[in-house]
């Protein structure tokens, strides 16, 4: 039976991968698959890894963002090649204000593995924030060509996205998907309506 969480982690962001693989975007863990969809070899993250992923998490909830950085950056000397370590620095990065240093660890994740949905949304919301609307657009038009509708991440990313085409001219299509990002579980759509000018579906609709 295909893996529903990962193993490591017990994370449910698990995509597909290289062909017959999964990988879970949270840690990092690979799984290979056979012909009926039977685990047949793993890579998963290390104890250590995986314990410092545990505490920086711990850190972000308490706004010790400073303390989260510097575990990400532990857990980057345990394992440079692991995309998910990458993206989780340039979050702890943008956290701490310093977005250059963030859009590296994006690209670099990228690089690592061009499918990492969380990447190129992440680009993106920089790009939003740079008011680089355009630009935010094709990045945010990338990372939901590749996330999963049942990614905990994916109401935010819609949402953000919805935001950036609302700033672009397109105020229709971001009610649209702000609507759904909301019926997603997504709380802050009030907040996203008054910042970007985004009205409710009923104005185009009726």
């Amino acid at each position: 039976m295909k893996l529903i969480k990962c193993e490591c982690c017990g994370g449910n962001s698990l995509r597909k991968y290289e062909g017959n693989g999964l990988i879970c975007d949270f840690c990092g863990s690979i799984y290979r698959l056979g012909e009926n969809e039977e685990i047949i070899s793993k890579e998963v993250v290390d104890a250590k890894l995986m314990s410092l992923f545990i505490d920086a998490e711990k850190c972000r909830e308490a706004e010790k963002y400073l303390d989260a950085l510097q575990i990400y950056l532990k857990a980057l000397e345990l394992d440079e090649h692991n995309a998910a370590v990458r993206v989780k620095l340039g979050r702890a990065y943008r956290e701490c204000g310093s977005h250059d240093k963030a859009l590296e660890c994006y690209n670099k994740a990228i690089s690592i593995d061009p499918n990492f949905p969380t990447a190129y949304s992440n680009i993106g919301a920089i790009l939003l924030f740079r008011k680089d609307y355009q630009g935010a657009l094709e990045y945010y038009e990338k990372g939901m060509e590749l996330i999963s509708e049942d990614d905990t991440d994916y109401p935010t990313v819609l949402a953000n996205y919805a935001m950036a085409l609302a700033f672009a001219g397109d105020k229709k299509q971001a009610a649209v998907l702000l609507d759904k990002a909301e019926k997603k579980g997504y709380k802050n759509g009030a907040a996203v309506r008054k910042i970007a000018g985004i009205s409710f579906l009923s104005k185009f609709f009726g």
